[in-house]
């Protein structure tokens, strides 16, 4: 697999991180999706059977964004280490020439929770964890990540949206959403934050219209700083 230059600081931090559900929290064209990708490929690389599962807050998205990802850094191992079924959605990964698979994941939806049910994985990553009311979709998917014999993690990435109030409250508030109790160990809910100015990767126009469009505001802080904010 060729290697991709990862963001020094919270990106490259994010995919070394082991601990069970970090959070990678950034501004707009922060790297989030390549974060994920390269996350869910070195774990996959580290653990080979490990059967994974990546969510999408909209059933297009696996394809326009994440697929598309993979395609823009991987795009030239496509049917030898990695290959993607559209029709049922799952990527594989390995010898696929050969018909070696060391790595299934599949490609979901968080718009009905209840079709996540009854997956056994290894690990589950959720894209724009922010983006409409996701947390029934995360507590399925909790227990889910169980595959025997493989340390469990459930990543989730997305620009903070002040309007998915339960996201604070978990990974910046470090509070059960629905109690307000304390969570058990916040260790394993660590924060990873970066700005979009921090994405070298990012084309000078992009950012210049960025800071443009939001310039010195409020909602500056959560779509290109990557901040939670307070309704």
């Amino acid at each position: 697999m060729p290697d991709v230059t990862l963001m020094e600081g919270a990106q490259s931090a994010f995919v070394a991180a082991e601990a069970l559900y970090p959070g990678y929290f950034a501004g707009r064209r922060g790297g989030k999706t390549v974060a994920s990708v390269c996350k869910m490929i070195a774990y996959i690389q580290k653990h080979p059977g490990a059967v994974g599962c990546v969510t999408f807050p909209q059933l297009d998205d696996r394809e326009r964004i994440f697929v598309k990802t993979i395609e823009r850094f991987f795009g030239d191992g496509k049917g030898t280490w990695w290959d993607y079924a559209k029709k049922e959605g799952v990527l594989t990964f390995g010898d696929i020439k050969g018909k070696k698979i060391v790595g299934t994941v599949f490609l979901r939806t968080t718009e009905d929770p209840d079709r996540l049910r009854g997956m056994t994985l290894a690990f589950a990553a959720m894209d724009e964890v922010g983006t409409g009311n996701q947390w029934a979709a995360f507590q399925i998917l909790q227990p889910a990540v169980s595959q025997a014999g493989y340390p469990p993690q459930l990543w989730v990435t997305s620009t903070p949206n002040v309007d998915a109030a339960w996201v604070k409250t978990l990974w910046s508030d470090k509070l059960w959403p629905d109690s307000r109790d304390p969570i058990d160990d916040p260790m394993d809910y660590p924060i990873f934050r970066a700005r979009t100015v921090d994405n070298f990767h990012l084309a000078d126009h992009i950012r210049v219209k960025l800071l443009q469009q939001w310039g010195n505001t409020r909602m500056a802080r959560q779509e290109l700083e990557g901040e939670f904010l307070s309704p």
